[in-house]
Formats: C-alpha cells, structure tokens, sequence
C-alpha cells in the first residue's frame, strides 16, 4: 500500500502544465529523478510542446515586481545611490530572456532600461549645471527629448529655452534651455506605472497631440523643428528711373550740349 502511495503523491505534486504532455509510463520512471525535466526529454517522452515550469512565472513575476518599484525609487533618491537603487531591475532583465517573461514584458524592461539610462545622463548633467553654474544646452535638451520620443513611440516632453543677456561681449540676448531632470524622470516613472501585467503596453500622447509633460519657457530653442519659420518678405525691386525732363529753352539746359 505504501509503495503504491508515493507514486500516486508524487503525480499529484506535479504542476498540471508539467505533468499534461508526459508520457505517463516515462512520467512513473522519472519521479525519482532530480532532473524531471532531464529524464523526460532523455526517454523521449518529450511532446512538441515545450514542458513548462515555476521557474518561467517566477521570472515573470520579478521583473513585473521590480517594474512597479521603479517610480519609488528614482522619484526619491540622489545620483550618488541611483545605480545601487535601479541595481535589482537591471539585474531581474539580465536574467530573463523573451521565451521565459514574454515578448510584451521584455520589449517594455528594455525599453525602460534605455530611458533610465537617459535619466542617469539627465541627472549628471544637472550635477554639472549646479556645480559650474553653467546652464542647460538646448541642443542636448532636444537630443535626449527625441531619445525618448522614439523608444516610447509618443510625445513624451516639450523642449522650450528662455532668453538670457550675456552682456555684449557674450552675444548679447542668448536663448539657453530648461531644466529638464523632472520632466525625464516623471516620463520614465509613467511609462513604469502603465505595467501590471505581462501584456500591458507602453503609451504616451501621439506627436499631433500636446505632449505629455508641458514647458513653462516660453521661446523656441534654436533647432527645434517645430519652430514656427518667419516668412521673408520679397525685396522691392528697383523701380525704373524716371526720364529727366528737359527744358532746352531753360537758361540750365539749353547751352548743354544735349539741347544742341
């Protein structure tokens, strides 16, 4: 009675998605195998369906998980702890692969990955604007703009400059751009707070709508492509000379040779 109880607890014990495509004779010989899964494909009992294991969800779920710790930790946090705090998703995406979590799921981790990125290059700028009061280039403004326009698909920020004086030796009014470390870490935060579930997908406004995060500046900064382009007005063409009148009865005229 004994013998035959343990087989019968040990199937039970299974996982239904494991035990399902397993010949059950090669099943019975492997249940005291440490590798199952290894017993089953050397007997051949392997189906065309791939068995399945806790070890897929478990990935899953860990990288779902760090997903959603993502917003906390860089909306409070100093560039001096960033990598130690993002440190555990970077490590959840390294292990997992698209066949283990889902096509859906990898694509957003990796798209949060490059945002991230972006953020720390965002934020180390920030550090250099603070430390050498210098101020924000608008061309790398646009830059990391685009970068994240084109990983998420949509409109994520509005790239506005305001005007500075640098005296006259400086170049007089300069346009100088914004400080955008909350803007890029607010759309990073978002795009993280739109996944709770494998199959949930990233979106931010299309580029026809007003984007997702609005500037307060209120001047367009040198190469943005949406500046409004002055229209030139056409030079006046000369007008014709009027012929001079000539009165050669007039004591002015009438000894000039013209008149003779």
């Amino acid at each position: 009675m004994k013998r035959l109880l343990i087989p019968l607890i040990a199937a039970l014990a299974l996982p239904t998605a494991t035990y399902a495509n397993v010949d059950p004779k090669i099943a019975e010989i492997c249940m005291k195998a440490v590798d199952f899964q290894g017993c089953v494909k050397a007997m051949g009992g392997k189906t065309s369906e791939p068995v399945r294991t806790t070890v897929v969800s478990d990935k899953q779920n860990d990288l779902l998980l760090e997903i959603k710790k993502l917003p906390s930790r860089i909306q409070n946090t100093s560039l001096r702890d960033y990598t130690s705090r993002t440190l555990s998703f970077s490590d959840a995406l390294a292990v997992s692969s698209p066949e283990e979590v889902g096509n859906t799921l990898y694509l957003n981790a990796q798209k949060l990955s490059l945002a991230l990125d972006i953020l720390y290059e965002t934020w180390n700028r920030n550090n250099d604007v603070a430390v050498y009061n210098g101020y924000w280039l608008p061309e790398k403004n646009l830059k990391a703009k685009n970068n994240l326009d084109r990983i998420f698909g949509g409109n994520t920020i509005e790239i506005r400059c305001n005007k500075r004086w640098f005296g006259i030796l400086g170049g007089g009014n300069r346009k100088i751009g914004e400080d955008i470390l909350n803007p890029v870490a607010r759309v990073v935060a978002y795009a993280a707070q739109q996944i709770n579930a494998p199959e949930d997908v990233i979106v931010f406004p299309s580029n026809q709508e007003p984007p997702f995060v609005r500037s307060s500046a209120t001047e367009f900064c040198p190469g943005d492509p949406n500046a409004p382009v002055e229209e030139k007005k056409p030079k006046e063409k000369d007008k014709p000379k009027q012929p001079v009148k000539i009165n050669c009865d007039s004591p002015v005229w009438k000894k000039r040779p013209i008149c003779n």
